[in-house]
């Protein structure tokens, strides 16, 4: 039991801090790539990882103990040590919904290293929901970065490299490498379909997330991440025609995000 809540509690700091992380480097690389003051910075792969955490009013360096996910707001007083100015909520609210989401996903999983990978594919789904949100544009190192996370998750879970009855390959494997390349020659057809209006991007983006999610979470990730786009479509509709074009990565993020949870024994059940 001391061992299931230490591996949880260290779950939910993992992705805590990770989630931070990669909050920050989503606001550096709009800053660095997207802002009007972008074409003046230089170095920007340097300032993007070795920039050290600043207040977003007074850019006063912050200390390491209050970067410390949910506790260092909280030993702040919820403001800048430097300026006093207010700390938004957000950043802790975030953390907190994350802690309890890595100690979910490490207390129901025992496949801990693949909870781990999708942990550190955090930054990476960071950017590519801010980027696709606000212009449409998936950058392709986050993508081939989420694509690695990815292959590396469905070789160690599928156990590739195992000779099994003289098979390269085990029913597992088998099963999550159909139903993700499946989804990407299917939004391949789509996209040819519709003349292009559907982008490249997304489709290698749903064959890294169903690669990471596995076969029984990757035959929902499509039509859950559809079903949300159509209802946020019309929750916001105004009629405008600019307003019609809808951003599809951040509904297959917030899908992926809800099917980790999803016990994959019950998938199975569902299927079977």
């Amino acid at each position: 039991m001391i061992e299931k809540v230490t591996l949880a509690f260290f779950g939910g700091f993992l992705y805590a801090s990770l989630v931070s992380f990669a909050d920050t480097l989503a606001e550096r690389t709009y800053y660095l790539w997207f802002s009007r003051e972008r074409k003046k910075i230089t170095s920007k792969w340097k300032k993007l990882f070795e920039g050290r955490s600043r207040c977003e009013h007074c850019h006063g360096y912050i200390k390491a103990i209050y970067l410390i996910p949910i506790l260092g707001y909280f030993l702040s007083r919820a403001r800048c040590r430097h300026c006093q100015w207010p700390i938004p909520i957000r950043h802790v609210v975030m953390e907190g919904v994350f802690f309890f989401y890595g100690a979910w996903l490490f207390a129901t999983s025992q496949n801990h290293i693949s909870q781990l990978i999708f942990a550190l594919a955090l930054p990476s789904l960071a950017i590519i929901w801010l980027t696709d949100r606000l212009f449409f544009l998936i950058p392709d190192l986050a993508l081939l970065y989420l694509l690695f996370l990815g292959i590396l998750d469905f070789s160690l879970r599928g156990d590739v490299f195992a000779m099994d009855h003289k098979k390269l390959l085990t029913l597992r494997a088998t099963l999550d490498l159909s139903a993700s390349i499946f989804w990407f020659l299917l939004f391949h057809l789509i996209r040819l379909l519709s003349g292009k209006k559907l982008g490249y991007a997304d489709a290698t983006l749903t064959l890294a997330l169903s690669l990471l999610l596995g076969f029984s979470r990757a035959l929902l990730l499509p039509t859950l991440a559809a079903l949300l786009a159509i209802l946020n479509y019309f929750l916001k509709h105004t009629g405008k025609k600019e307003n019609r074009r809808i951003p599809f990565a951040p509904y297959l993020i917030m899908s992926t995000f809800f099917l980790k949870m999803v016990p994959e024994r019950l998938l199975l059940k569902f299927f079977s």
